[in-house]
């Protein structure tokens, strides 16, 4: 039986990997989780409805450096 971590590997292939990106706790952390495991993202999207706290629009630019690796 396979690993879970060839599994993973396995299924990412060489198609380029899109992530969904809400800004909040579970999504960072699996941005991190992905950047450790030096896993290539393709393309990161974030929508912003309008309805976003300033809280967290501030963070934008934060994250926006950190994923510059």
């Amino acid at each position: 039986m396979a690993t879970r971590r060839a599994m993973a590997t396995h299924n990412f292939g060489a198609d380029p990997i899109i992530v969904a990106y809400g800004m909040g706790v579970d999504s960072t952390a699996m941005l991190i989780g992905l950047r450790d495991r030096k896993v290539r993202i393709g393309l990161i999207l974030f929508a912003d409805t309008g309805s976003e706290k300033p809280e967290t629009m501030a963070y934008l630019p934060v994250i926006q450096a950190w994923l510059v690796f």
